[in-house]
Order: structure tokens, then C-alpha cells, then sequence
């Protein structure tokens, strides 16, 4: 039965074997060299192909339904920032052309955080554009429409909508937009969006413009804190019922003692076509961050609200989802684990029957049901948006396949975008300006897909989004880099193992023992001196042979400090039996790199093969020459007793056998190619006279 030291070893040996087996080392190299690469693999791309300054706001919008997107400028006659000059709307026919369809003059100040509304509020194939003015503390919405007997754009229709307040020349609200839909069943539609005083509380309403009947409609008086994100139900079963919901959050700025719900919690709400609300709100608890996420649901002949009551971060409390019926009867819950914090928002493609639940840490994306059970789970590298706002998800058919990609702006200084399975996420980077950024798509019928537009301030990017017809390369890719790596490891470790043998070669067992033999023998017999120089030497040549074994290259200058230490300790150990010189032409040449023992190799061979066996007056010398790296010589010359007595004395040699394969590993790793030539010498009888080896070294790609 094995020990367990017997198996340990076994163990580490074969791990060892496993470790630096050549396919094994390959595929970390492989993988690293793969995400090094600056090719992008990635199934999509995103290209930036045009980049503009303006200081004008851009929209596009097909506003006559021929499947290109005008071009639409909101702007000042002279500078954005100038509020003297004269605001106008300026409309482009299809982008890029610079051919102006019109100009519309305003008497009023734009809203500068409020994005026009689009509607084609009488279903006359023509969209309108509806813009947000200010004058002092009046604010209006004007609508711009088409007409096609004059053939140009002008105002038909000004209404005053509230009043508002600024603080310190700044808005103090904001303007939220809903989708246009016929409200009151006459056949037209009707303008929606929320003004939410800031500091100032007010005015905080839900407003619906009558376009029909030149009115406007406002919610009941409240005072409740709305952040962005309006959406729009339809009843299910009675046609002219619609559900309308607003998230709602707890600044607590409103400070007067009305009683209305103000914004001291947020409140799980519904309004209906006339604005007016369901049932009586049901509130949060009073608090900072006590914040409700509502959005409606419908079932066959069910309908409600869906509200997520969250709680502030850090809290011991828990957070819930609850399903309301339009009697504000709480039918269904579901209660969330200790510190977990999620967003709540209706499905875009499939509103009111499924939804998202969001956690961001991790970022994971729950699809449920109107049972608020959970159907799938998406998780994501990158943080999700925390609820669906108009502004920080959009859904557009960005590469023409028939499928809606989702563009998130969640986070700063770049965009992500999935596909509609929220799968391969593409990172659009850039440099924000303005906290208010916009995405847009803009179609053109001429071109093969449309283009991403993304409004930064006054920086406007242009993107294209498409497959990456690398993606299906990779694997090739993967694989080639591969097979390379595990050549390369494979070529690496012949060399490692010859310069191994090599090394055995030149420090055997018997050069060592008689070694210190003669150091022994020098240091009984008095020489102290010439024992200490010996010793010096001798270990120098061991240290050397040891430290330098991983290398694969050295210097000459290097390559010469060991051959002659070690020729050295040979004239000692065989007494003078030979001397040598050493003539180098050029110190520059000490620089030059050449394989490893490559002279050494060489050096060996003739005192071991022609010297020794010679006994005594044995000379050898060796000869570099060269004007620099390009082309070095390099001659090995001794008067031994030749190849040929050699070969008679069956002598054998497996240095050359190991000079030829390092130089050929040499040449792949390296791209440099070393050659040697041995010349047989002769006296003037015809008797050999030694053997003198000529090595050339070619600069790198030279044949």
C-alpha cells in the first residue's frame, strides 16, 4: 500500500507534468492576449459617424408620416443663452439635407426643462408640435401645426396653463409628458402632463389640454411630489375609461396646513379621464425617501394599480408591492426581504400584464406578473434604471431587424443598449454636459437603418447600431491565438530542456569533483593563493550557469566573462595542457545578443575533443569580429588533434547536436538567424592540424 508521502509525491509530480504541459500554459495566455486585443468581438457595435455643436435643442420626428424624420430647432434668433432675442421653431425636411420647411416665431420664453410634445391629436396624417413657454409667472403650451393649404407651419392654438414661480431666475418646477390619448371618446386626443413645483410646492397638478375644445383640464388641488414617469391604461371592458398613474416621493417642502395630500409621504394613486381621483390615495408612511411607485394593471375585467411602498436605505423596515383595485381595496401583496430595495415599472411592450421589479445591487431585473409572481430573472453588469422616466429608457428598432433594443442613460457618461431580451449589452460612451440629456431616433428611408441621436447639452452625437460581423471570427480567433500560444510554449520549453542539457554538459559531475580536488590538493600543498583565484573562479562559473539558465539569450560580453572563467578552470585542471587568447575587434560587440551558450558549446567541445587528448602545447583562440549587429563573426580556432583522430578515439559529441537545435529554436523564437561552419586543418603533410569553427550572426529577417 502506497505511504501518503508516496502519493503526495506522486501527486505534485504528475500536477507538475499537467502545469507545464504546452496546452495547459496556452490557454491563459490565449484568453489574455484575446482582451488585449483593441478589436471589439462584441455580437453588436455602435459607431459615432457624426458629432455636432448647437446650441439649439434637436428633435426628430416624422411629422408627416413618409418615413423620414424632419428635423426640429428650438432656438433663439440669436444665442440659446440670449434671452432677448426672439425664441422660434425652425423644421428641416430629412436630416443632414439643410433644406428648411418653415419657421415659427413665439412671443414667449421657452421652458428650458421641458421636451416638446408630438401628437397628431386629430388623426390628419400631420403631427403637431406642442412647446412649453414662460412669461413671468404664466406658463402656456402653444401647438404648431401643418397646413396644407398654405403649405407652411404656423400657432394654432395658445393656452395658459398655471401659474409658476422661479427662485432666483431658475425654474422651480419641472414638466413631465404622457402619451396623447383621446381621454373624453371624441374622437380626439388630448395633450397630458404633470407640473411639479420644486421648492415652491406649487403648482403640483395633473393637466389634460382639450385641443378640440380650446380648454384645459387640472387634477384636484394637492400638494403631492411627483417624480418622472406618467403612465396611461385603458379600461379593459369600458372604452372611455382610462387609468392614469404618476410616481410619487417625499421632499416634504410643502409647509402650509391645507388639508390636501401634500408631499410629507408619497401616496399609491390613481386618476381617471377627468382627472379626478379612483379612490381616496392611499399614503406612505410620513418620512424623507418614503417614496410610492404606481402603475396600472388590467385582467380581462379587472383593472387597478400596482404600488411599490418603498422605504428609506438603511431602514429595518420592509418594502411592499400591492395590488389596489380602482375601490382602493388592497387585493394582493408582496412583502420583500431586510434591505432589499427595489424600483417598480410597466412592461413597455406589454403594459398593464407584465412589469419589472429592478434591484441594483446586483443588478437583476425581475419580469412578474399582475399576481406579482416572478416569470424570469435578467441580471446585468451595469446598473438598471431605478424607474422608467421618458428620459433614461427608450425602445427603438435600432438595426432594422423588426425587434425594439432598450437604450438606458441610468448612469453618467454613457449609454447602454440591449437587445429586447436584455441580452449583449453595448457600452456608448461620452462626456456629459447637462444633467437633461436626450435619445432619439431618427429615421431615413434611403438608408439602410436609422441613426441614434443623443442630445448632451450642446454636443450632438450621431451613432449607427449594428451586428458585428466579427462576432462569429471570434472563436477562429480564440482558436488560432491557441494553437500559436501552444507552439510557441512548445518551442519555449525544447529550448528550456536543451539549455538544461547543455548545462549538464558543461558542469558534469566529474569536472566538479575534479575541481575541488585541485582546490584541496592546492590549499595542502600551500598554494593559498593560487586556491583562492581557482575558487573564485570556479564558483563564479557554477553561480552563473545556475542564474542564467531561464535566459535564452545573452551578450557576447557576457557569453566571453564565463568561457574564459571557465577556460581558466581548465588549464588549472589539466596543468597547462593548453593556453588560449581571446581578440575582440570592437568593444561595441560586446553588446550584441546571441543565443546562450552558443561559444561556450563550442569551446567545450575543442578541449575536450582536440586539446586534452593532444596532453600538451595546446593553443586555442578565439577571434569576433564584426562593425556591429548586422553581422558578427565569430571564429573558434584550436590545434588539437582534429575531427578525424577523434572519430578514430570514438569519441562523441552531443554538444553540436544541442548547438544545432538551440539555434534553430533560436531563429523561430527570435527572427534571427545564426550559422556555423567547421573547417577540418590541415599541415603542410596533409596530417590534421586542428579545427577552427566560424559562427555567423545575421541581423534579424536577414536570410
Amino acid at each position: 500500500m502506497l505511504s501518503l508521502k508516496k502519493v503526495k509525491s506522486v501527486f505534485r509530480k504528475h500536477t507538475t507534468r499537467l502545469v507545464l504541459n504546452p496546452f495547459v500554459l496556452a490557454i491563459p495566455f490565449t484568453f489574455l492576449i484575446y482582451y488585449l486585443m483593441p478589436v471589439e468581438f462584441a455580437k453588436f457595435k455602435v459607431e459615432l459617424i457624426d458629432e455636432k455643436t448647437a446650441t439649439a435643442k434637436h428633435f426628430y420626428y416624422d411629422l408627416d408620416f413618409d418615413g423620414d424624420s424632419e428635423e426640429i430647432r428650438f432656438g433663439y434668433d440669436e444665442w440659446y443663452s440670449n434671452k432677448n432675442a426672439r425664441p422660434n421653431l425652425q423644421i428641416y425636411d430629412i436630416p443632414f439635407s439643410q433644406i428648411g420647411i418653415d419657421q415659427v416665431n413665439f412671443d414667449y420664453d421657452f421652458v428650458e426643462n421641458a421636451r416638446p410634445v408630438f401628437s397628431d391629436y386629430d388623426h390628419d396624417s400631420h403631427c403637431e408640435v406642442y412647446a412649453f413657454l414662460k412669461k413671468d409667472t404664466c406658463l402656456y403650451l402653444e401647438g404648431v401645426k401643418f397646413y396644407d393649404t398654405a403649405g407652411n407651419y404656423n400657432t394654432f392654438i395658445q393656452k395658459f396653463v398655471d401659474y409658476v414661480y422661479t427662485d432666483r431666475e431658475l425654474e422651480d418646477y419641472n414638466i413631465f409628458n404622457a402619451p396623447s390619448v383621446d381621454l373624453n371618446g371624441d374622437g380626439f386626443n388630448e395633450i397630458i402632463f404633470f407640473v411639479n413645483g420644486l421648492y415652491s410646492a406649487k403648482p403640483r397638478a395633473l393637466y389634460a389640454l382639450d385641443v378640440k375644445n380650446d380648454t384645459i383640464v387640472k387634477s384636484p388641488e394637492m400638494a403631492v411630489s411627483v417624480g418622472a414617469g406618467i403612465d396611461i391604461l385603458q379600461h379593459p371592458t369600458l372604452r372611455k375609461k382610462w387609468i392614469i398613474t404618476v410616481n410619487t416621493k417625499s421632499p416634504i417642502n410643502y409647509k402650509k396646513h391645507k388639508d390636501i395630500i401634500d408631499d410629507s409621504c408619497g401616496w399609491a394613486m390613481a386618476f381617471d379621464e377627468k382627472l379626478d381621483f379612483w379612490f381616496n390615495p392611499i399614503p406612505n408612511k410620513n418620512g424623507y425617501s418614503y417614496y410610492i411607485q404606481n402603475t396600472p394593471y388590467t385582467e380581462q375585467s379587472d383593472v387597478g394599480i400596482i404600488s411599490l411602498f418603498k422605504v428609506p436605505k438603511g431602514s429595518e423596515e420592509l418594502e411592499v408591492l400591492k395590488k389596489i383595485d380602482l375601490k382602493g381595496n388592497i387585493i394582493a401583496e408582496r412583502i420583500f426581504e431586510k434591505e432589499k430595495h427595489y424600483s417598480f415599472q410597466s412592461h413597455r411592450d406589454k403594459p398593464g400584464e407584465l412589469f419589472w421589479l429592478i434591484q441594483n445591487k446586483p443588478p437583476i431585473k425581475f419580469l412578474i406578473n399582475t399576481d406579482l409572481e416572478t416569470l424570469k430573472t435578467f441580471t446585468s453588469g451595469y446598473p438598471f434604471p431605478s424607474v422608467y422616466t421618458g428620459t433614461n429608457e427608450f425602445l427603438f428598432d435600432l438595426d432594422s431587424d423588426g425587434k425594439q433594443e432598450i437604450i438606458h442613460t441610468n448612469t453618467d457618461n454613457r449609454l447602454i443598449i440591449y437587445t429586447q431580451n436584455l441580452t449583449h449589452p453595448v457600452i456608448v460612451p461620452y462626456q456629459r454636459q447637462s444633467r437633461l440629456k436626450d435619445v432619439q431616433m431618427i429615421k431615413i428611408k434611403k438608408a439602410s437603418q436609422p441613426i441614434l441621436f443623443l442630445q448632451n447639452g450642446a454636443q450632438k452625437l450621431f451613432y449607427h447600431y449594428s451586428f458585428n460581423k466579427l462576432y462569429y471570427w471570434k472563436y477562429a480567433i480564440i482558436l488560432s491565438i491557441y494553437l500559436m500560444s501552444v507552439v510557441f510554449f512548445y518551442f519555449l520549453k525544447q529550448l528550456y530542456r536543451h539549455q538544461m542539457l547543455s548545462i549538464k554538459n558543461q558542469v558534469d559531475l566529474h569536472f566538479t569533483l575534479n575541481a575541488i580536488n585541485n582546490i584541496s590538493s592546492m590549499y595542502v600543498s600551500g598554494r593559498r593563493e593560487e586556491a583562492d583565484r581557482f575558487l573564485t573562479k570556479f564558483s563564479r562559473l557554477i553561480h552563473r550557469s545556475l542564474m542564467d539558465s531561464d535566459k535564452i539569450e545573452t551578450t557576447i560580453g557576457e557569453e566571453l566573462q564565463f568561457v574564459t572563467d571557465y577556460l581558466d578552470v581548465q588549464k588549472i585542471r589539466f596543468k597547462g595542457a593548453f593556453n588560449y587568447e581571446v581578440h575582440l575587434e570592437n568593444e561595441t560587440l560586446k553588446a550584441v545578443e546571441i543565443p546562450r551558450q552558443l561559444i561556450h558549446t563550442f569551446v567545450e567541445n575543442a578541449i575536450k575533443h582536440g586539446l586534452r587528448p593532444k596532453g600538451e602545447g595546446g593553443i586555442l583562440k578565439i577571434e569576433i569580429k564584426g562593425s556591429g549587429s548586422k553581422l558578427v563573426q565569430i571564429i573558434i580556432d584550436d590545434n588539437g588533434i582534429g575531427r578525424k583522430e577523434t572519430a578514430k578515439n570514438k569519441s562523441t559529441s552531443k554538444g553540436l547536436s544541442i548547438v544545432n537545435q538551440i539555434i534553430e529554436l533560436y531563429g523561430k523564437l527570435k527572427n534571427r538567424k545564426v550559422s556555423f561552419e567547421i573547417i577540418d586543418k590541415k599541415d603542410e603533410s596533409g596530417e590534421p592540424a586542428g579545427t577552427k569553427v566560424k559562427v555567423i550572426i545575421h541581423s534579424k529577417n536577414q536570410p
